[in-house]
């Protein structure tokens, strides 16, 4: 079919031939038939909002001071023996 201006041009889509106007552009720069022109998804306009995951108020960690007396008899790990009654085991020695 002739029409006066236009060419030929080639669907990036499905690759038929149509003519120049009959091709529509879409979203992402494709010349594509009115078959497989499609608009563009709805979420892709869609924008985020800041999530604020900071707490209301915090302190820094805070060590353990644990008070031992010096004749504390130890295991090989370094914590002092407790005995049936739950208190230190010490040397008696001096």
């Amino acid at each position: 079919m002739y029409v006066h201006g236009a060419w030929n041009a080639i669907c990036d889509r499905c690759g038929r031939k149509f003519k120049n106007f009959q091709l529509k552009k879409t979203w992402d720069g494709y010349y594509v038939c009115p078959n497989d022109w499609e608009p563009r998804h709805p979420q892709d306009f869609l924008r985020g909002k800041p999530d604020n995951q900071t707490v209301p108020w915090a302190r820094p960690e805070q060590e353990w001071n644990f008070v031992v007396p010096e004749n504390v008899i130890l295991d090989t790990k370094g914590v002092g023996i407790r005995g049936t009654d739950g208190e230190y085991i010490t040397s008696t020695e001096d």
